[in-house]
This record gives C-alpha cells, sequence and structure tokens, in this order.
C-alpha cells in the first residue's frame, strides 16, 4: 500500500470513530517498506494494530523497531513444528529460520507479546500446544493460538476446490459481514476476512471514506443477498473455508427451500431492507 493513502485510512479511522484492528489481510505484512513507520503513526492516533506474519522476516532487531514504534502484539503463524508438516503446511517457508526467528524475538523483546498460530490440519492432528511450549517455553510474552476449521482438516489441497457442499453451512447467518471491514493494498473495501481476491467490493478508501464503506448502498445490497440466502453466486462466500456457522440442514443453494431466518438475523434483514427503501435502494 502505498504510503498517502495509508495516512489518509489512519486520518479517516482517527477522526471518525474507527478501529483498526490489523496490519495484515493474506499478504507477508513485513515485506511493507513503511511497517515500522505505519505502527508509529497508528500509535500516534491511539489504534493499536495486531500483526500476522509466516515469521521468516522476523528479526529480533524488526521486532524491537516494532516494539518502540508501539506494537503490542505480533502472530506468527507456524501452525507445526515438524519438519514434513511444515513443508506441506507452509511450502516456500523455512521451519528451522522461523523457529529461531521466534527464540531471538522472544529474548530481545520482553513488552512485545509473540502469539504462535496453530492450526490443525490432517498433516499436524497429531500435535498440541504442548510442544510449542517445549520449544519455546512457558514465558510471560509468549501464548500458543489454537484455531480449529474443520474443512481445513480433511482438505488434501486447502484451496479453490474447498466449493460448499449440500448439508455444510447457511451462509444467511454469516457473523463475518457484520463484523469488520477489509482494505486490500489499492484501497479495495471488501466485507470479509477470508475475501483476499476482492469479490465482495464495498468501496475503495482512495475515493470514499471508510464509513461510505461499511454502510454504503453496495455493502447493504450484499448483505440483505446472503441474508435472503442468495450467496450461492458469490464466490468469496461458496469458496470460503470458515466453519464458524454450521448447520444441520441441507438448506444453501438458492434454489433450495430455506428454513426461517433465526430472529437476530431476521432483524437485521429487516433494518437493511427499511433502509434502503428509505434511500431508494431497493
Amino acid at each position: 500500500m502505498e504510503w498517502d493513502l495509508f495516512s489518509k485510512i489512519v486520518k479517516d479511522a482517527f477522526e471518525n470513530g474507527h478501529n483498526i484492528a490489523s496490519l495484515h489481510f493474506f499478504g507477508e505484512p513485513l515485506m511493507w517498506p513503511h511497517i515500522v513507520k505505519g505502527v508509529a503513526l497508528l500509535s500516534a492516533n491511539n489504534l493499536f494494530p495486531r500483526i500476522s506474519t509466516n515469521g521468516m522476516l522476523l528479526t529480533a532487531s524488526l521486532a524491537r523497531q516494532l516494539q518502540e514504534a508501539g506494537l503490542k502484539e505480533i502472530m506468527v503463524t507456524i501452525d507445526t513444528l515438524d519438519e514434513e508438516a511444515y513443508g506441506k503446511i507452509r511450502k516456500g517457508g523455512s521451519l528451522a529460520i522461523v523457529k529461531k526467528n521466534i527464540h531471538d524475538v522472544l529474548d530481545a523483546t520482553s513488552g512485545l507479546r509473540v502469539y504462535a498460530q496453530f492450526m490443525p490440519t490432517k498433516y499436524n492432528m497429531h500435535e498440541t500446544e504442548k510442544v510449542f511450549y517445549k520449544e519455546f517455553g512457558n514465558r510471560r510474552n509468549f501464548k500458543v493460538l489454537k484455531w480449529f476449521i474443520i474443512r481445513m482438516n480433511n482438505s488434501s489441497n486447502i484451496s479453490r476446490n474447498l466449493s460448499h457442499q449440500a448439508n455444510e453451512v447457511d451462509k444467511r447467518m454469516c457473523d463475518k459481514i457484520f463484523d469488520r471491514l477489509d482494505v486490500l493494498w489499492d484501497g479495495t473495501t471488501v466485507l470479509c476476512c477470508l475475501d483476499y481476491e476482492g469479490k465482495l467490493v464495498t468501496g475503495n478508501l482512495k475515493e470514499n471514506s471508510i464509513s461510505q464503506s461499511w454502510l454504503g448502498p453496495r455493502a447493504m445490497s450484499l448483505r440483505k443477498k446472503i441474508l435472503r440466502g442468495e450467496w450461492s453466486d458469490l464466490e468469496a462466500c461458496r469458496y470460503c473455508v470458515a466453519d464458524h456457522i454450521m448447520m444441520n440442514n441441507k438448506h444453501w443453494r438458492i434454489t433450495d427451500p430455506l428454513s426461517a431466518l433465526p430472529s437476530k438475523y431476521m432483524r437485521l434483514l429487516k433494518e437493511i431492507e427499511n433502509l434502503e427503501e428509505k434511500n431508494g435502494h431497493v
């Protein structure tokens, strides 16, 4: 992301009461040449983000700079301490380098909280959090975060072939579209933290404000479409690997008779429809 665009987003967030939660979105944030300066700018505006990294570039020197700039916590997506499993889960990375970097950072920084991501898949199901604590120790500034996504455990290819099958999920109850806004490197805004290819676009922060991207007609139209059960033609939803909304029914396609929405989501749908009618966006 260009520095001028980043500065514009930070100013918008600060002036309008938004919070910047993360400085990562599928890319590797430590490759951004402005990462230390970006953290410092956020800290100066009382916005304290998290960073998720694969750990390959996370040296002790860089960690100290980030800590001095105001970074409070950083997550390393290591996922396993098994060399063979790491080669399959984190292709292109080096487990030896990442392990060394975590050790060096823990030794060099005391005020920076380091989280080790442990996401079980079929390659590392034999491991537990204990192996990470055995490797890195029980330190005040270290913690293992175990994330569990059901379909990842059974997949041989965690990629675009993971389209949803009947009886898996009812995406109408996805909370992501009401939870956060994500910004791609070029300012494009999307409604889902897994939409890294920019399919559910709601605006662009080069041209509009965060509030417009969050509450504008495009965002509301997408939310209405998903709540109505018309999401099967939305590629980002159809290929989503998240299983935070498992359902015990077979209703997922637009042509299937969907069961009634729970009252919480029905109220949200009514609010959106009323707002669209009021503003002329039906």
